[in-house]
């Protein structure tokens, strides 16, 4: 299954319809765009649309919007650096980029092969798990 997922992926570079792909999804799947990039099209098989994804543990950007995803975060630390990052969490990586993913092509592929560790969160100040969430992204 990894190697379809990654032959799939692969066969995604060369277009121009997406600009990050999100290998552990945690958002809202853009119900709307789903036919976009679902079909049966091999180029475009099992991938879906995602908004306010917050996790930032694996991606692959597209080489155009580095410059674009660079400024976000940039902005993002120095708003931290400058008010403290408990006065508006929305800057941290995983919070800044939100405002990118409606303007800009963010995606999943729904069979998600891949997670992050169990751990405490500095965000949300518990100890979290979104493994489950991440294989149930199609869900929401």
């Amino acid at each position: 299954m990894i190697f379809l997922y990654s032959i799939q992926i692969i066969s995604m570079k060369d277009r121009n319809d997406w600009d990050l792909i999100t290998l552990t999804p945690r958002g809202k799947t853009m119900k709307n765009d789903m036919d976009a990039y679902s079909n049966s099209n091999s180029n475009t098989f099992g991938f879906k649309r995602i908004t306010e994804t917050q996790t930032t543990t694996a991606y692959i950007i597209k080489r155009k919007f580095i410059p674009t995803l660079m400024e976000n975060l940039h902005e993002g630390i120095t708003n931290m650096i400058t008010h403290g990052k408990t006065v508006n969490k929305n800057n941290t990586c995983d919070q800044c980029w939100k405002k990118l993913q409606t303007k800009y092509v963010f995606l999943y592929h729904d069979k998600v092969f891949g997670g992050q560790l169990p751990g405490y969160s500095t965000i949300e100040g518990t100890v979290v798990d979104y493994n489950k969430r991440f294989m149930n992204q199609a869900n929401y």
